[in-house]
Order: structure tokens, then sequence, then C-alpha cells
């Protein structure tokens, strides 16, 4: 049902909402299921890495590139946040949560955490992946969203069957007083 929520939000308030269920579960597109993706993938690489060692990890390997533009961008979430509750524009977090989504994607694939050799920056990635995961569930969170640590099979969210049965509602055979 997250899915939906985050569907209905996404537009904005004035602007026509048109469901279509192959979209809003759609894994590659702006949709709730793409950011509970995210987390569940920084969740799978922080599994993979082990515990933080925060006294061994070296801060100026996120000094530069697309590590500084995902330690920035998800350092702004208390004031997007803050801004989208006071605006009540929630779409305004949406579109946040989305776009740190898409730097850290482009990013994690681009440049390994676990197969990093040097340790010092392993370990300032992995806790750059920690800020992603905390930021993307807390702002997930916010907007009525469940984050997953594990995501199921993409072809079949687990969802869909629930989503069907929503969205045929009310039945065509019912009978209202």
């Amino acid at each position: 049902m997250g899915a939906i929520r985050f569907a209905l939000v996404r537009p904005g308030r004035l602007k026509p909402i048109t469901l279509d269920v192959e979209r809003i579960l759609d894994l590659k597109e702006n949709t709730a299921p793409y950011l509970q993706y995210t987390h569940a993938r920084a969740s799978s690489i922080l599994e993979k890495h082990g515990e933080i060692d925060y006294l061994k990890a070296h801060p100026a390997s996120l000094e530069e590139g697309a590590r500084r533009e995902i330690f920035v961008e998800a350092l702004r979430f208390p004031l997007v946040s803050a801004k989208a509750a006071d605006d009540l524009a929630p779409e305004d977090l949406a579109s946040y949560l989305l776009r740190l989504a898409d730097m850290f994607n482009s990013w994690y694939q681009k440049d390994s955490v676990i197969h990093e050799e040097w340790e010092g920056a392993r370990h300032a990635k992995a806790a750059l992946v920690l800020l992603v995961k905390s930021v993307i569930g807390e702002g997930l969170r916010l907007l009525g969203v469940e984050p997953l640590e594990k995501c199921s099979h993409p072809r079949e969210p687990p969802v869909r069957p629930a989503l069907n049965r929503f969205l045929a509602w009310p039945p065509h055979n019912s009978v209202r007083p």
C-alpha cells in the first residue's frame, strides 16, 4: 500500500493523479518500490561489509566526485523534510528522495564499497551507504511507506495482488442501498 501512498503524493496536490499499476510497481521508475529497492540495496551492501569502524574510516575519501555530492545531498535531508512539512508539500520530499536514490544507485554501480582495497576508503564509503540508507528509510516513513531491508523478486512485487484488489474496489456487482 506504500506504493499507492507514494503514487498519490508524488505528483503534488494540484496535479491530476493517474493510477497505473505497472508504473506504480516499477523498480526502475520514480516509484516507492524503486526507493524501497534502493534502501534494501544499501542494507545488502552494509550486511556484506560488516561493522563500520569509524576510527579507520578516512573522511578525505568522501571529499571529491560523486561521493561528495551524495554526502552533501544526504545532509540536506533535515532541511528538505522540514520545509516539505511547513509547506504541506510531501511531493518535495518525494522528489528529493528520488534524486538521492538516483545519485546513490548510479554511484555504487561504478564505485564498489565491498571490493575497495584501501580500508580507510572502504569504511568511509560504508558510512556513506549507511547515511543514504538512513535518509531514504526515514523519508519513506515520513511519507507513510515502509522501507524494506530485503527485496522480493523484482518481477512480481508482493503488493501486486493487494494493489489490484484495491484498484478494483468497489466491486462492480456490489449492491448499494
